[in-house]
């Protein structure tokens, strides 16, 4: 996010595809998992609850990407720091907490409680207007996420 902001503030917005796309060429040559992995009832039901819930919570961070540089008038690169507090929450807590936890209660309660602390995020957006403010309307609801993505 920080060199997307970088890029889009001192180049242009178009510069990112061309630090994107040579990862997504790598990685869609280089699968992480074997299929076999995915296809296992017990982790594949986890596996699409979490790439669904990674797929709605992209299309919100467009949306607050959106909503900071056109509404807040917040910069490309500042709105890049602004996402830094969201990736630095999402480390810690899967770094720390689920190593702790999986072994102890397994990956459906992990799974369930991040859906719901991010389900909680969404909610909190409710309470997003023209004249929110970040720390205020923005940060608690992205507090939530980085729990809830670990």
């Amino acid at each position: 996010m920080l060199l997307g902001g970088l890029l889009t503030e001192y180049l242009s917005w178009s510069w990112c595809l061309f630090v994107n796309v040579p990862i997504a060429v790598v990685a869609v040559a280089e699968p992480l998992l074997s299929l076999r992995v995915v296809l296992d009832r017990r982790r594949g039901g986890a596996y699409l609850a979490i790439a669904l819930a990674g797929i709605g919570m992209f299309a919100v961070l467009l949306f607050l990407t959106y909503y900071l540089q056109q509404t807040l008038g917040i910069s490309p690169l500042k709105t890049g720091v602004a996402f830094l507090p969201l990736v630095g929450g999402i480390v810690t807590s899967s770094a720390n907490l689920v190593p702790r936890w999986l072994p102890r209660v397994g990956p459906r309660p992990l799974v369930v409680t991040g859906q719901l602390l991010a389900a909680v995020g969404l909610l909190l957006l409710w309470r997003l207007q023209v004249g929110s403010s970040y720390a205020g309307h923005v940060l608690p609801p992205r507090s939530s996420w980085a729990w809830g993505w670990a």
